[in-house]
C-alpha cells in the first residue's frame, strides 16, 4: 500500500513538472525573485529606517483591502471553477459594489493611521499618504480578484505571467533608480508600487478568457449568480481567503508601535526569507484548489488530496532546510553587514514560513469539500494566538519574539484545520457510493 501511494505520488511530480504546477510555481518564483532583489535595493537606497515606515504604508494596503473584499477570491475561484463560469461577466457583474466597500475601508483606515494611534511616528509623509493609500488598497483589491478569476478558469500559464510582470517591472524601475544614485522618499516607492500593481492588473484582466456572448443574458450561468451567494460564501471564507495571521501584517504593525522603526527594518529584511516555504505551498494551493474543487467523486477527490498534502510536506520541508544552509552569507551579501542582527530573525521565520504555508494548503482541501468554515475558524483561533503571544513576547524579546509568535500561530492554525478536517473526509468517504459495475455497451438490445 505504501510503496503504491509513493509511486503515485512519484508520478504525479513527474506530470505537475511539466504542466501546472510547474507554470505557476515558475511565475510566482519569478515574481519572488523580482521581490528579493528590488528589497536590498531599496534597503540600500531608503535605510534600514526608512523601509520600516514603508512597511507600514504596505503593511496599510494589504490589511484594507483584504477587510473590504469580504472573501471575495476565495469565492471567485470556486465559483469559477466549480459552475464554468465566465470570469469577465462575474468582474462586471460585482465588481463596482465591492470597489466601492474597497474604497470606503480605505479612507476609514487610513484616516484612522494617520492619527498615529496605531503605529505612532512610523507611517510616513502622516495624512498626506490617505489619497496613495485609498488608491492602493482599490487597485490591489482588483488585483486580487482577477487573479482568483485566472486561477478559478485554470488559466495558470496567464496567471504566472500576469504575477510576473508586477514585481518585475517595480524591479526595474528600482535598479534605474538605485544605479542613478536616486534618493527616493517612502512615498515614492509607495507610489511605484502602486503603478506596477496597476499594469500588471489591466495585464491580468486582457488575460482572462473573452466574454460570452450569452454571459450577458438573464439565462447564463453568471446571471444566476446572486450577490448574496457569492457573499455568503466570501464571509464564511474571510478568514482563510485573507490569511490575517500573515495577509494583514498584524505583526509589523505591533513592531511598528512597540519597537521602532529600525526594529521594523530589521524584521522586514529576516521577513524576505521567509518568502520561499511560503512561495512553494502558496503555488501548491493555488493549483490543486481549482483542481479539487472541480472533483465530485469522494474516494478520488480524497487520493488527489493524500497526494498533494504529500507532495507539500516534501517541498516544504527541503525548501526550509535548503534556505536555512545559505541564510547568513545571502542575508550578508544582500542587504549588507548592517542587516546582521536580522539574521536570528529570518531564521525563525523560515521554519514557521512552513506552517504558514501548510495552513494555505488546508484552506484550499476545506474549500474542496466544502467546508471553508473550517478554515475560517482555524484561521481565527491562530490570529488570537497571535495577538495573545505577540504582545508580551515583543516587549520582552523585541522583534525575535514577534517571529516566534506568528510561527506558533501558523502551526495552531495547522493543527486546528487537521483535527477539524479529518471526521469530514473520514465521513465523506465512507459514505462514496459503491462502484456500479455495468455490462459493455452494445447496439444489440437486452432483453
Amino acid at each position: 500500500m505504501a510503496s503504491r501511494h509513493i509511486i503515485s505520488v512519484a508520478n504525479l511530480f513527474r506530470g505537475l513538472l511539466r504542466n501546472h504546477l510547474l507554470i505557476v510555481f515558475a511565475g510566482t518564483f519569478g515574481g519572488q525573485m523580482a521581490v528579493a532583489v528590488t528589497g536590498p535595493l531599496m534597503v540600500r537606497m531608503l535605510g534600514v529606517d526608512a523601509r520600516g515606515e514603508l512597511a507600514v504604508a504596505y503593511a496599510l494596503i494589504l490589511i484594507s483591502s483584504q477587510i473590504g473584499m469580504i472573501g471575495l477570491p476565495s469565492a471567485i475561484t470556486v465559483f469559477i471553477a466549480r459552475d464554468r463560469l465566465n470570469a469577465r461577466a462575474l468582474l462586471r457583474k460585482f465588481g463596482g459594489a465591492y470597489t466601492a466597500i474597497a474604497f470606503a475601508s480605505a479612507v476609514a483606515l487610513s484616516l484612522f493611521a494617520a492619527t498615529g494611534w496605531l503605529v505612532g511616528d512610523t507611517l510616513p509623509h502622516g495624512a498626506t499618504l490617505l489619497p496613495l493609500l485609498a488608491l492602493g488598497v482599490v487597485v490591489f483589491m482588483w488585483w486580487l480578484m482577477v487573479s482568483a478569476a485566472l486561477l478559478g478558469e485554470h488559466r495558470f500559464r496567464q496567471y504566472a505571467i500576469a504575477r510576473t510582470v508586477s514585481p518585475l517591472l517595480m524591479l526595474i524601475i528600482i535598479a534605474v533608480g538605485f544605479i542613478a544614485h536616486a534618493s527616493p522618499t517612502p512615498l515614492e516607492i509607495l507610489a511605484v508600487f502602486i503603478g506596477t500593481t496597476l499594469m500588471g492588473l489591466v495585464l491580468a484582466y486582457m488575460l482572462l478568457s473573452p466574454a460570452r456572448r450569452a454571459s450577458t443574458s438573464d439565462l447564463s450561468p453568471e446571471a444566476q449568480v446572486s450577490g448574496r451567494q457569492l457573499l455568503h460564501f466570501g464571509a464564511r471564507a474571510t478568514a482563510d481567503s485573507a490569511g490575517p495571521i500573515d495577509g494583514f501584517s498584524i505583526d509589523q504593525l505591533l513592531i511598528a508601535a512597540i519597537l521602532t522603526s529600525h526594529a521594523l527594518g530589521l524584521y522586514v529584511i529576516g521577513y524576505a526569507f521567509e518568502s520561499l516555504p511560503v512561495l512553494l505551498l502558496i503555488t501548491v494551493a493555488n493549483v490543486a484548489g481549482p483542481k479539487l474543487a472541480s472533483i465530485e467523486e469522494p474516494v478520488h477527490r480524497l487520493n488527489q488530496v493524500r497526494k498533494w498534502l504529500l507532495l507539500s510536506i516534501g517541498l516544504g520541508a527541503i525548501s526550509c532546510v535548503g534556505m536555512d544552509i545559505i541564510l547568513k552569507p545571502v542575508l550578508i551579501f544582500a542587504f549588507g553587514q548592517d542587516a546582521a542582527d536580522a539574521l536570528p530573525i529570518a531564521r525563525v521565520l523560515v521554519y514557521g514560513g512552513f506552517f504558514l504555508g501548510m495552513r494555505r494548503v488546508f484552506f484550499v482541501i476545506a474549500r474542496a469539500y466544502g467546508r471553508p468554515s473550517i478554515a475560517n475558524t482555524a484561521e481565527l483561533i491562530g490570529l488570537a494566538t497571535l495577538l495573545v503571544l505577540a504582545v508580551p513576547m515583543t516587549q520582552h524579546w523585541g522583534a525575535i519574539g514577534t517571529a516566534w509568535a506568528l510561527s506558533a500561530a501558523g502551526l495552531v492554525a495547522c493543527l486546528i484545520q487537521v483535527a477539524l478536517l479529518t471526521p469530514v473526509i473520514a465521513r465523506s468517504a465512507r459514505t462514496a457510493p459503491a462502484p456500479q459495475f455495468a455490462p459493455p455497451a452494445t447496439d444489440v438490445p437486452v432483453h
